[in-house]
């Protein structure tokens, strides 16, 4: 194929396509260097919970709110789990069946409006 012919063939699509994939490889540090300049307030640099300092300011908010039935079993334990837990983020799957629960969830109790 020559160059001539390979760029004929070549679409919009193709080009959207190579894009999106190479966009995807970019770090989000290398985001975050570039934006941090013109705008600081946008630039995150979570890198996951200390789950030490994170999950003693947690417990004090807890118990904060005993008050509400909700919060009364809530042990540190629990929240260091939680917090475990949020370290990957949902898949596409995991996302549709929690959609799926909530759909059959309101269906026994009636509307949420």
């Amino acid at each position: 194929m020559t160059a001539a012919t390979f760029w004929k063939s070549y679409t919009i699509k193709d080009a959207i396509t190579n894009i999106a994939l190479e966009w995807k490889s970019v770090p989000e540090t290398a985001l975050n260097g570039v934006w941090s300049n013109l705008w600081p307030e946008i630039v995150h640099d979570f890198k996951g919970f200390d789950e030490g300092e994170d999950v003693k300011d947690i417990m004090k908010l807890v118990k904060d709110v005993r008050g509400d039935s909700g919060f009364q079993e809530i042990q540190e334990e629990d929240v260091t789990e939680l917090l475990v837990s949020m370290e990957n983020p949902l898949t596409s799957e995991e996302v549709l069946e929690i959609v799926e629960m909530a759909k059959k969830t309101r269906g026994r109790r009636g509307s949420y409006r």
